[in-house]
């Protein structure tokens, strides 16, 4: 099984902990950076992990007592320093995030080894994955679906987008306020991330409470989501969204539209409204963006997005790249490079809280009227601030075949 890696506040960590472990029933060992790892109770750990500032990593090592009685210990260079053998002991590793003096929060993860590796031994894993899959479990109930780290999304254009990074709501409020979060463990040194939001195609009911909660989102008539306090402390109780929930004026809203019709176009006012743009590619290309109207706030941007190949810029190869429009890059023309029949590039609006470094595509009432002419498509875009405006973004996006090869076959989804 693969690892489970997140960003969570300490509060949120704490009520994890208590909601799945007990001390009669697992054992804990606390691995401090430059300290000798030391056997303790479930407080000593949760206190450990609150009070946590570095410098250095932190590891919680959990143990259940069915599975194996206690940890298992070799000794390092003499016999007063001991580590923990993670195989033998058949435990699970807890790497917590950090809050690191309010500036930075370090991202978390939560696993054990391979599967090879402990068959190599002639180790049974499977209670024991079993077990981490059920902690995993309660902890993604506090993360939000639809929402990914990305890297460099701001000025190069390029985003590395990283989907297996989940969010819970209090990461994403610490993000909102200017905090930072970063893949170097307890230190705002390491990578920092900014927040891409995006409506999943399942736990829509989680999503939009996260935006709720957040203060990005004010729903018309009778609210969907029940929530308890607000921002890092807000709470969620489990409900379906109302599938024919329409509002005042007896109209669903944009998001409701595309979440019913699975993102294929919806009928809006008497307009077709695209959720995204689609080509259909082959071989080599290059994707040509021109801005020709763009709001001041906030800033208003274009993602590009590529199946079954990638996107070359500076010799450097992503699945994501993104147009903004107060960093144009003068003259940037991403190439695409198909790796498999069937390949797609995909290109949907996306708006960019200035400050916050929160971005946002394919949700609320995003969307986009496409209008193809020639070899150019004309996407009149609204962000999903307010009603639904057509004016937002007016860009204009041109798909240029390498030469002596096939062009795609362009169609709107």
């Amino acid at each position: 099984m693969s690892d489970l890696y997140f960003f969570a506040t300490n509060e949120e960590q704490r009520r994890w902990f208590l909601s799945c472990l007990s001390d009669e029933a697992n054992w804990f060992v606390v691995d401090a950076f430059r300290s000798v790892p030391r056997v303790c109770s479930l407080d000593e750990a949760v206190s450990a992990v609150v009070s946590w500032q570095g410098p250095g990593s932190l590891t919680v090592y959990v143990g259940k007592r069915c599975i194996h009685s206690e940890p298992v210990w070799h000794l390092v260079n003499s016999s007063w320093k001991r580590e923990l053998v993670l195989l033998d002991s058949l435990a699970v590793h807890y790497d917590p995030c950090i809050e690191y003096e309010n500036v930075a929060l370090g991202e978390g993860c939560v696993g054990v080894l391979r599967e090879v590796q402990y068959k190599e031994w002639g180790i049974d894993p499977r209670r024991l994955f079993e077990w981490c899959r059920r902690l995993c479990k309660v902890l993604r109930a506090v993360l939000i679906p639809g929402v990914a780290t990305t890297y460099g999304a701001q000025v190069t254009g390029y985003i590395s987008k990283y989907d297996t990074t989940h969010l819970s709501l209090g990461a994403i409020d610490w993000r909102k306020r200017g905090g930072l979060l970063t893949s170097g463990g307890c230190s705002p040194r390491g990578s920092s991330f900014d927040v891409l939001l995006r409506q999943p195609k399942t736990g829509l009911n989680r999503f939009m409470g996260a935006l709720q909660a957040l203060g990005l989102y004010e729903p018309r008539g009778e609210s969907i989501i029940v929530l308890e306090g607000a921002g890092r402390n807000a709470k969620t109780r489990d409900r379906r969204v109302p599938k024919a929930r329409r509002t005042a004026a007896g109209r669903k809203e944009l998001w409701e539209m595309f979440a019913a019709s699975k993102g294929e176009p919806v009928e809006y006012k008497g307009k077709t409204v695209h959720q995204m743009a689609v080509q259909n590619v082959s071989g080599r290309g290059k994707v040509r963006a021109r801005f020709l109207q763009a709001a001041d706030a906030p800033v208003q941007g274009l993602l590009v997005e590529i199946e079954k190949g990638t996107i070359l810029w500076n010799e450097r190869e992503r699945k994501l790249f993104g147009f903004w429009s107060d960093s144009v890059v003068e003259g940037a023309e991403p190439e695409y490079k198909t790796l498999s029949e069937g390949s797609r590039v995909k290109i949907y609006n996306a708006w960019r809280e200035k400050g916050s470094g929160l971005v946002f595509a394919r949700c609320l009432h995003a969307g986009m009227l496409v209008k193809e002419t020639g070899n150019r498509l004309i996407l009149r875009c609204s962000d999903g601030i307010g009603e639904p405006d057509f004016n937002d973004l007016v860009a204009e996006v041109e798909f240029v075949k390498s030469p002596a090869r096939e062009g795609g076959r362009k169609r709107c989804t």
